[in-house]
């Protein structure tokens, strides 16, 4: 998921266009998922609670606008984008 998320224009995606990406059915799976997944990495860098409420906010923010289905839009940050680019995950 964090690949695809990383491989999409602007590095900018929604949940249903990102479970299209990866074979999940509806993007309430890559919410459940990814937000499981930012909690695992938050943790791993020492945060203990949820930056702005969520975890997901240590890997993504929301998009101002939203897609053109009416979408919640969310950007992979910059330092994760970086981080994936040192190691080679692009």
């Amino acid at each position: 998921m964090l690949r695809e998320h990383y491989l999409a224009p602007k590095h900018t995606t929604t949940w249903q266009a990102l479970a299209d990406k990866v074979g999940y059915r509806t993007g309430n799976t890559v919410n459940t998922q990814y937000g499981t997944f930012a909690g695992k990495v938050a943790k791993e860098m020492g945060i203990h609670e949820k930056p702005e409420g969520f975890w997901l906010y240590v890997l993504a923010k929301w998009a101002t606008r939203k897609d053109a289905k009416g979408h919640t839009q969310f950007i992979l940050r910059k330092p994760v984008r970086e981080a994936m680019e040192q190691l080679g995950i692009r």
